[in-house]
């Protein structure tokens, strides 16, 4: 589908949901449209999009453990440090790897937290050498909004009905409208998984 067909879609559902209430604009639409690509990009496999994957290096610094994630960053896929394939851990493990000893990291086992804060990924141990291109980072982009008509989003087609689901939801849950939740459940359910409408 292109955007012209996802947003008449996901307009068709509302009006049948809120009769007689096409109080949301195409701008505001479009927003949750495009929110919902980036959304479903980072809950696919990696190995499903591969159109998205991309490629970046940084020089490893003595001193430094923060480095920037690209700006199209939207999930990492894999990240080397010193040539050794680091684990990618979320950040909710930055107090265990720096203050229990079951987890302390070593030179040999590199650790990543992505994403850490900002922008940024925070790496283990902290560099104590300059290292030229020590950081490889394989990751997913964000795919490119989609604005016109005719424009057709970077995802599989089959997921392009999922584009209208999670649109119809945050328009209902913008609105404080007690039936996103349900409609969460139903975007969520092509996943796997239910969230009881929470807006993560």
């Amino acid at each position: 589908m292109n955007l012209l067909e996802i947003l008449t879609r996901t307009r068709n559902v509302l009006d049948e949901l809120v009769a007689g209430e096409s109080h949301w604009s195409d701008d505001r639409l479009k927003r949750f449209i495009n929110e919902g690509l980036a959304d479903i990009a980072g809950k696919l496999p990696a190995p499903a999009i591969p159109d998205l994957w991309d490629f970046d290096e940084q020089n490893l610094s003595i001193g430094v453990s923060l480095y920037n994630l690209p700006s199209d960053w939207c999930k990492s896929v894999e990240i080397y440090l010193y040539g050794i394939q680091a684990t990618i851990l979320p950040i909710k493990f930055e107090r265990a790897l720096t203050l229990n000893s079951l987890y302390l990291p070593s030179t040999t086992d590199p650790y990543v937290l992505a994403p850490y804060k900002q922008g940024k990924v925070k790496v283990f141990p902290e560099p104590t050498e300059l290292v030229v291109d020590g950081f490889q980072h394989h990751y997913l982009r964000i795919p490119v909004v989609i604005s016109g008509d005719n424009d057709i989003p970077e995802l599989p087609y089959h997921t392009h009905q999922w584009i209208v689901d999670y649109a119809v939801y945050r328009a209902l849950f913008e609105d404080g409208d007690e039936r996103s939740g349900g409609q969460y459940n139903i975007y969520s359910g092509h996943f796997g998984g239910k969230r009881n409408g929470i807006n993560e």
